[in-house]
């Protein structure tokens, strides 16, 4: 999953919103018919408020890739974060 925010709408719930609708969607099938059984995010190490928002969401921290992509701001580290059906509340 992911989602990128305009700067003039950031902090003002938009992706939460849409994030929250989202999960419970992709969690309502079951896994043979179309369901999910994981969710994956990847997050900028450097982007405090995207990882608030994945960690109010459920999702559990899994890995830290050192030096993993380069993007405009340069050379960053990326948090992989996981969310299992069976976790979901």
């Amino acid at each position: 999953v992911g989602y990128i925010t305009c700067i003039s709408h950031q902090g003002q719930g938009v992706a939460r919103e849409c994030m929250a609708a989202l999960i419970p969607h992709l969690f309502a099938l079951p896994v043979g018919e179309g369901g999910c059984r994981k969710l994956t995010a990847e997050v900028d190490a450097r982007n405090t408020a995207s990882i608030a928002l994945i960690e109010r969401l459920g999702f559990t921290r899994e890995a830290c890739l050192r030096e993993h992509e380069t993007t405009h701001a340069g050379l960053c580290d990326v948090l992989l974060y996981g969310l299992l059906a069976s976790e979901y509340r």
